[in-house]
């Protein structure tokens, strides 16, 4: 018995198989050793050792000579897991698909031995966490990992093929007792749940698969139109614009915030914090700046637009740092910011104000708060700009303006320096001068 699997990868690819050991991956790895005879594609298993389990040691050395056994490349990797706290099942997961991104290069492909049992365990799980369409797909056959692709040939097949087959060609693997342990949720599915439905409906795991490809579906046509509404709501930063947002229905407004929290790469909120942020957000005055925060990330409004960034790191606005060895760069560790000075043509400061420099920020300034309004900059970005004070005196607000004073005169245009700062842009010049 030799189930039929679609795979025909490239012959310029390297194809990986996350090899644990265990039955499932035993008898993917068994098969794509008998497809490479036919195929004659170049073949190396990855074994990711965990330290979790006493074992460990021991499930290692059985994949490393049963790659020798079939003659192929085994590769193995350690991850600590010892200072995590938590769910260390997820972060195990996280930092092993990591280092399968890292091994991937272009056209690569990464194979593991999902199957049909498999995405239906997903599939309930979420679907007893209020899951909608996407997480419904449960697992695609195919998705882009790293610079290469990652594979599931085996997810329409059943777990019972699987034995039937390693028992027919006397493979041998590795049994991790934790699977048995119903106290996590996947393994009670597992044990307790699939088997009772199997009993009625026989075929139950190949109609959730179907259920799963048409909540795929869906999710796709989903995404489509939210592409075009948010595009519809973004302005040319990639912000969020309020008004048009309030312009939408209120499941178009969610669909569009997270498509648009999607596309940053931000970990999206649950249902019920999403329409807190609609609440908070859109019902909030034209002059207030709201925020909200989940996870590490935090969602702000200023005037028309939505901003989603990172939880920003510490940062003493009552600081004052002497600069006094100009040819040496500042470091702002709490901005991750480097500032170094360079003489150039043009504009900047003049060369003969070369003492006394000390970086600020933003206290009790009547005078430039009213130039960062004109200027657009959000209020929580304020406090975190470099002022620039020579002999006591605002010489520039870094990335912004300098003050005239401090220029070079036309006809010393020539002698002057410039302050480089990372993540610094460049504004509207403003019309009043700097003032203290």
């Amino acid at each position: 018995m030799a189930f039929s699997i679609d795979f025909s990868p490239p012959l310029t690819a390297d194809v990986w198989i996350a090899y644990s050991g265990g039955l499932d991956s035993t008898v993917l790895l068994h098969r794509l050793v008998q497809l490479r005879r036919e195929q004659h594609f170049s073949l190396k298993a990855i074994h990711i050792h965990h330290g979790l389990n006493t074992q460990a040691d021991a499930w290692q050395m059985h994949c490393q000579n049963t790659c020798q056994e079939w003659q192929v490349q085994c590769i193995t990797h350690k991850i600590n897991l010892s200072q995590e706290t938590g769910n260390i099942e997820a972060r195990a997961r996280t930092l092993r698909y990591a280092h399968f991104s890292s091994l991937l290069k272009e056209n690569d492909i990464l194979c593991t031995a999902h199957h049909q049992d498999d995405q239906a365990e997903t599939f309930l799980l979420q679907l007893v966490r209020g899951a909608g369409p996407k997480g419904l797909s449960a697992m695609p056959a195919k998705v882009d990992l790293g610079q290469g692709k990652l594979q599931r040939p085996i997810l329409q097949i059943q777990r019972d093929e699987l034995l039937d087959y390693a028992i027919q060609h006397g493979l041998s693997w590795v049994d991790d007792e934790s699977n048995q342990e119903t106290r996590f949720s996947r393994n009670f599915i597992r044990h307790k749940i699939l088997p009772i439905l199997k009993q009625r409906w026989p075929s139950v795991t190949e109609t959730m698969a179907r259920s799963s490809q048409h909540c795929a579906e869906s999710e796709a046509l989903l995404n489509e139109y939210g592409s075009q509404l948010t595009t519809s709501c973004v302005n040319q930063d990639g912000r969020l614009r309020v008004s048009r947002l309030k312009s939408l229905t209120v499941i178009q407004q969610k669909l569009v915030l997270r498509y648009w929290l999607t596309e940053q790469h931000c970990c999206l909120p649950s249902d019920a914090q999403l329409r807190n942020a609609l609440h908070i957000f859109l019902k909030a005055a034209d002059d207030k700046n709201p925020m909200m925060r989940w996870e590490n990330i935090e969602m702000r409004r200023y005037r028309d637009e939505l901003y989603i960034m990172h939880q920003a790191h510490f940062h003493d606005a009552q600081q004052v740092l002497s600069w006094k060895n100009l040819s040496e760069p500042l470091v702002i560790s709490s901005l991750g910011l480097t500032l170094s000075v360079t003489k150039k043509l043009g504009d900047g400061i003049n060369a003969a104000f070369s003492e006394s420099w000390e970086i600020r920020f933003r206290q009790q300034n009547p005078a430039l708060k009213k130039r960062f309004q004109y200027w657009g900059i959000p209020a929580w970005e304020r406090s975190r700009i470099p002022l620039l004070y020579i002999e006591n005196e605002l010489a520039a607000v870094l990335g912004y303006q300098i003050n005239k004073k401090f220029r070079p005169k036309k006809k010393r245009r020539k002698a002057c320096t410039s302050v480089l700062a990372g993540r610094i842009k460049k504004p509207p010049c403003f019309p009043e001068r700097l003032k203290t």
